[in-house]
């Protein structure tokens, strides 16, 4: 079959970071993409670093730049343009690293602290004896 014989194909350089996007995409499971990888950034780049990784991929994926496989390259245009409209963003980006590191620490077997006081706390009875509203004067 054609898919057993692309699989055991050697992938080229420029697909090895979507390769291991996608893989990372299904570590991170429930639809998180790395975004970073997206980009080839670290995690801690800066805005300048994500502008300039994010107009080279452009130019390497423009599907005019790849007639052969025009399909994949629409797919990793749009691909990273939702990486640079989240990592441009500062409130998309900070919404984006904390949902991620909640999926990371999910993963992990890490549950949310549990609040020290429960949600049905014993409320103290002469509080609930106490009358409601003003005094009357």
């Amino acid at each position: 079959s054609s898919a057993g014989v692309s699989a055991s194909r050697p992938l080229s350089p420029s697909l090895s970071r979507h390769a291991m996007a996608e893989k990372e995409k299904g570590k991170e499971g429930k639809g998180i993409v790395n975004f970073y990888a997206t980009l080839e950034v670290d995690d801690e780049a800066d805005d300048d670093v994500i502008k300039k990784s994010y107009r080279k991929l452009v130019l390497r994926w423009h599907p005019d730049k790849n007639p052969a496989d025009r399909n994949k390259a629409e797919e990793m245009i749009r691909l990273i343009n939702s990486a640079y409209s989240v990592l441009s963003n500062p409130t998309k980006r900070e919404k984006y690293d904390l949902q991620r590191c909640s999926v990371n620490r999910k993963q992990r077997g890490m549950t949310p602290a549990k609040p020290k006081v429960s949600p049905k706390m014993s409320v103290p009875k002469e509080f609930m004896l106490q009358p409601m509203g003003h005094p009357e004067k």
